[in-house]
């Protein structure tokens, strides 16, 4: 889509300006809900339309075409290289592959996160993550290795006692890599 706004004829007298301009009019364009509850309609604007069907024009040639060109593409991307499909479900799978990148770019109503919580990661239309999502992560990783040590301490202390579950006693010592001897 920047190659088309670029295109579009926006230009400013400095190149550097231009560049930016066009990254802030992306921004703008991908990240603004154009969704409206009562039609249940987006409404997107031509430079989208038409990077959404020259996306599309690609995902249908990738999967319905035996040039030889997609044939290495799909053997680039990992595809069965004899995969194809038919128009319909290749548009179909286009249209799903728009869905989530309009998912994953397009703010929630009131508010400056995207449906997806600004992931993935696309520093090019602000998709950073919130200083939340990174808090919360931090947060559950220590809690895990909180509760493994916790679990593994319960368990070594058990066995060191002379309590045995079932199993626990062979399987232990290959999960930690220790032989525990009496």
């Amino acid at each position: 889509m920047l190659d088309i706004i670029k295109s579009s004829g926006f230009y400013l007298n400095n190149k550097y300006q231009t560049r930016e301009a066009h990254k802030i009019i992306l921004k703008d364009e991908m990240r603004t809900n154009t969704y409206n509850a009562t039609t249940g309609v987006i409404t997107i604007s031509q430079n989208r339309a038409l990077a959404i069907a020259e996306t599309q024009r690609h995902y249908i040639d990738l999967y319905t075409s035996n040039k030889q060109e997609y044939q290495q593409l799909r053997e680039d991307y990992a595809f069965p290289i004899k995969m194809i499909l038919d128009k319909e479900k290749a548009r179909k799978l286009s249209a799903f592959f728009f869905w989530s990148a309009w998912a994953a770019s397009t703010n929630r109503p009131e508010d400056e996160v995207t449906y997806t919580s600004n992931w993935p990661h696309e520093p090019l239309i602000g998709n950073t993550p919130p200083p939340s999502v990174l808090l919360w992560s931090i947060i559950s990783i220590f809690l895990l290795l909180a509760v493994l040590v916790l679990l593994f301490g319960i368990m070594l202390l058990n066995l060191t006692n002379g309590v045995k579950t079932q199993n626990l006693s062979r399987v232990l010592p290959q999960l930690i890599l220790l032989k525990i001897t009496k």
